[in-house]
């Protein structure tokens, strides 16, 4: 079935998977004009969709909650421009969004934002999710994000009140002053991956297991100032905290590239 065919056919259409698939972004337009009422719209490695066409979907489609670009790598952000405050979750992971994210942040809905393996963000675009229009976020993914530094830390922890997880796994630059506002700012703060975090030293982990109250698991591991002495006092000062290695991943390849699937122990 052709996507014509779906936007005629299903005009009612809440949910729809288009990953992997050749839909560009006259077919997107097509298809949201029609099924106005989406909800949840999948388009991971969709190497022909662009802003033009996230900017049609975001238009058109303004009950949409659910939305994952994973791996489209001719978006940058800017079709996001006047999203509605219904987007609540949005994959881009291995994406190339610009430097800026204001127009991704722009709806002001975003509870769980995935942007890991993020390479074109320079620290002040990571910067923006502090500065208020991100505030109900309670899931944050920046896993191998190379340009995180204290400043990027500093002013998410004080614009992100609410942060239930946050993945700064291989975010190397990140010093005792980044550990520190997240123990000081981040109180709803429950997981946290800190493997591969090359800086984390015992004073910061101290600082997020006396800061952060509600903390229950930390996914460590393949951080060097962290010795098992360290570890052991940290049990002893907080027994109720988990510490965990991370979850693993495979490295799984789908039509059009590769991406990350959580595996199930």
């Amino acid at each position: 079935m052709g996507f014509s065919s779906i936007a005629s056919g299903c005009p009612s259409l809440s949910a729809i998977n288009l990953s992997s698939s050749s839909i560009g972004d006259i077919g997107l337009e097509i298809l949201t004009k029609s099924c106005n009422s989406l909800i949840k719209v999948s388009l991971g490695w969709c190497e022909n969709i662009t802003d033009s066409g996230i900017q049609s979907l975001i238009q058109n489609c303004r009950q949409l909650r659910e939305l994952r670009i994973t791996g489209c790598s001719k978006v940058n952000g800017i079709g996001f421009k006047g999203c509605s405050s219904t987007l609540a979750s949005l994959e881009a992971n291995c994406c190339v969004l610009s430097t800026d994210l204001t127009e991704v942040l722009s709806g002001g809905g975003l509870e769980y934002l995935n942007i890991a393996f993020n390479y074109h963000i320079m620290g002040y675009g990571l910067a923006a999710i502090g500065s208020g229009v991100a505030a109900n976020l309670k899931t944050l993914n920046l896993s191998g994000c190379s340009f995180v530094t204290d400043y990027v830390i500093i002013r998410i922890s004080k614009g992100c009140p609410f942060l239930q997880e946050w993945n700064l796994a291989s975010c190397k630059n990140i010093t005792i002053s980044g550990w520190e506002s997240i123990g000081l700012y981040c109180q709803s703060l429950e997981r946290i991956h800190v493997n591969g975090c090359l800086k984390l030293c015992g004073r910061g982990l101290l600082a997020l297991g006396n800061g952060c109250k509600r903390l229950s698991v930390i996914y460590i591991n393949f951080c060097p100032l962290i010795t098992p002495s360290v570890i052991q006092f940290f049990r002893m000062q907080r027994e109720d905290v988990e510490i965990k290695d991370p979850p693993t991943f495979l490295l799984k390849f789908v039509p059009g590239g590769w991406t990350f699937e959580t595996l199930s122990l």
